[in-house]
């Protein structure tokens, strides 16, 4: 809120033409917000398939499947830490403070961005080419494999020194320097911004005086049989906060993980970590809103998962989806939360039939999810 919120006071405040004034400053502040994190496993994709290519132009004798890269040795795998977003991020940051101290035109600051974040991931394209190619010479056993830190920054420097130093420099003069206007403060907008601030914990604390307890969920199909998460075909991780019920129904699981908000500092939305194993799992294909293929890239196995994310009575598809539908559900006074997970094994050769069976399961165990007794 901390981007939004400058642009509302600003606007009360001000007007808006004297609140566009902070728009380079909105955009700075702008890297705070979490949605820097959604663009990991785009990264991630991009960088696999750099590193990849290169490392076939290399002729080295290496599988290259996805984010990870089998040498006859050992097996490397691009995972989130390496997508570059650090270098991403800092090129970004950069970048936006060289475009506002140049008081940079939208040209400008496109440019300047665009360049900065080429910066970024062919520096770190460059480092993790770097680390399959010390890993291809040494057997596996060079001790950079498990400390690069220092090598990634080193790589880094070595491409956003120069880039910084030889940037061109705009030095202001009297005639250049913005001229200073009088801002003159809106009477209205002081007891529009006082009652912008006091909104927020009033609701806050309105929701969470209707918190109650509700009825757990469970999955209202018959002969159903009870099951481990480890007898998954494809077992998840979940944080010891939801408490999780499995169950078997021919070919198909289901998992139910579940939790309620008690205490009114508690999230109604959980963290969640990587809910699966992405150095052995890996995504083959997304075949339709919250179903995915994946591929166990040691047994050559595929299983077909299902989720879904229930706030209440709102369902999402994603993670970020529950956390944007947990503010309507707390005001609400809402306090349940469920990741629901349908999962089924492929044939060897043939997904087609699994698909069209779980997609109808799909839709009837969201239609069998009741409060229990």
């Amino acid at each position: 809120m901390l981007p939004i919120g400058m642009v509302a006071v600003s606007w009360a405040l001000l007007g808006l033409r004297q609140a566009l004034s902070f728009a380079p400053y909105v955009l700075l502040l702008s890297l705070s917000l979490p949605f820097w994190a959604d663009i990991v496993p785009a990264l991630v994709s991009i960088a696999s398939a750099v590193v990849g290519t290169w490392v076939r132009w290399f002729g080295m004798t290496a599988l290259i499947e996805g984010n990870s890269i089998t040498l006859p040795y050992g097996r490397l795998l691009i995972a989130d830490g390496c997508s570059g977003i650090r270098y991403f991020a800092i090129s970004i940051l950069l970048a936006m403070m060289m475009s506002i101290l140049n008081d940079y035109r939208w040209k400008g600051w496109i440019l300047t961005l665009t360049a900065a974040a080429l910066i970024g991931l062919f520096a770190n394209w460059i480092r993790i080419t770097i680390l399959v190619f010390v890993a291809y010479q040494s057997d596996m056993q060079s001790p950079l494999l498990t400390d690069h830190e220092l090598m990634g920054w080193i790589v880094y420097g070595a491409f956003i020194i120069p880039a910084l130093y030889f940037s061109p420099v705009h030095k202001r003069t009297a005639q250049s320097a913005p001229a200073q206007q009088g801002m003159k403060v809106k009477k209205t907008g002081v007891v529009a911004v006082v009652a912008a601030i006091a909104v927020g914990p009033f609701a806050l604390t309105a929701s969470q005086l209707a918190i109650s307890s509700s009825p757990t969920w469970t999955v209202a199909i018959p002969e159903l049989e009870s099951m481990q998460n480890s007898d998954l075909p494809l077992p998840i991780s979940l944080p010891d906060t939801l408490d999780e019920e499995v169950w078997r129904s021919g070919s198909l699981w289901i998992s139910l993980a579940q939790t309620q908000k008690q205490n009114p500092a508690d999230k109604l939305v959980p963290y969640l970590p990587p809910l699966y194993d992405d150095s052995t799992w890996q995504i083959e294909e997304r075949l339709a809103q919250g179903l995915a293929l994946y591929r166990n890239i040691l047994t050559r196995k595929r299983v077909l998962m299902a989720q879904w994310y229930q706030v209440d009575d709102r369902k999402g598809w994603s993670y970020r989806e529950a956390k944007l539908l947990q503010i309507p559900a707390i005001l609400g006074g809402e306090n349940r939360f469920a990741l629901v997970t349908l999962q089924m094994r492929c044939r060897d050769r043939d997904c087609q039939e699994a698909i069209s069976r779980i997609k109808a399961d799909m839709s009837q165990v969201d239609q069998k999810l009741k409060p229990s007794g």
